[in-house]
């Protein structure tokens, strides 16, 4: 069992699977985790309240929400020891929710904590293009060659390709505001529902 942890609130893996980096609350820092002896490596303080996380296919940048709707999201860098270096922040075009990397790695979507959009970013955190969207907070996950982004307020989900071209939405219960893909389904269940 991990100890030394404030408020932990969400996990990315390492593609290696020997770290783990959690984002806590309180105080507000994200934390990587050496899986095999459950310990603290190293700890990055942030000076908003850490939330999502997304970690890319290569291990070495991590995208970090602070706050249900933050003006801003950090971009930390992770190097071959796990210690932690905060790069930069982005101020998305609205306050941010969710942080997702798709497939590739190369871009990373951005959902809202406040407005009916989605940004597409590069990794690096160039905007890429901006993409409407369902009632706030959305989330995202990947399947299939497709990128799925659920409103919990709208009981939607809409379906784009990887390029952000949307292709359909489905309806989906109330209150379904997390989302995640596995063994060929998509699964966001409900809070309210």
């Amino acid at each position: 069992m991990a100890r030394g942890f404030g408020e932990p609130r969400y996990v990315a893996g390492s593609p290696d699977g020997r770290r783990a980096f959690v984002t806590e609350s309180d105080p507000s820092a994200v934390a990587a985790l050496d899986l095999a002896s459950g310990t603290v490596v190293d700890r990055v303080p942030l000076d908003e309240w850490a939330r999502h996380i997304t970690l890319d296919p290569a291990g070495r940048l991590l995208w970090v929400g602070l706050g249900s709707a933050s003006e801003r999201v950090a971009l930390v860098d992770v190097d071959d020891g796990g210690r932690l270096h905060l790069r930069r922040h982005v101020r998305p075009p609205f306050t941010a929710h969710d942080v997702v990397f798709s497939p590739g790695g190369a871009e990373v979507w951005l959902t809202s904590g406040t407005a009916r959009e989605t940004a597409v970013y590069a990794a690096g955190g160039a905007l890429r293009t901006r993409l409407a969207a369902d009632l706030p907070p959305q989330h995202v996950t990947f399947a299939a060659g497709r990128a799925f982004v659920t409103s919990g307020g709208s009981g939607t989900c809409r379906v784009h390709d990887l390029s952000g071209r949307f292709l359909r939405t489905a309806p989906v219960a109330a209150g379904s505001y997390n989302v995640q893909a596995g063994s060929g389904r998509v699964l966001t269940p409900s809070l309210d529902d």
